[in-house]
């Protein structure tokens, strides 16, 4: 192999680039995630909620062989985020363009009415 493709090939390794993560960490250790998330190697991370982060690491086994892995409750590779081209989508609802439309209340169906008709018996 020469010099050339093994530069390639490392520069394809899983090591070599960051790979998202979704790793849960209970809220009761939310005083120390961010020492967990180093343990893991997270070059960033965003928190999701109480208890779940959006890690990317270039480290991903460290995040079962890391003593810290008793921290986290699951953790899963994101394969997948979405939206994955945010600027292309379409915006419908608040602020979209179907949001120039003025909004009405709901109408009640017509309904016939008749004045009642006294019965003879």
């Amino acid at each position: 192999m020469s010099p050339v493709d093994s530069a390639a090939n490392s520069a394809l390794t899983p090591a070599a680039t960051s790979q998202p993560w979704l790793v849960r960490i209970s809220e009761v250790f939310a005083p120390v995630a961010e020492q967990v998330l180093a343990r893991f190697g997270a070059n960033t991370h965003t928190r999701l909620g109480a208890d779940f982060y959006s890690i990317k690491t270039a480290t991903p086994e460290a995040i079962r062989q890391s003593p810290a892995s008793v921290l986290a409750r699951w953790n899963i590779p994101l394969e997948h985020s979405w939206p994955c081209h945010p600027a292309k989508m379409e915006v419908r609802g608040k602020g979209g363009p179907d949001s120039r439309q003025e909004i009405r209340a709901p109408q009640p169906p017509a309904v016939a009415h008749r004045p009642a008709q006294p019965r003879f018996s």
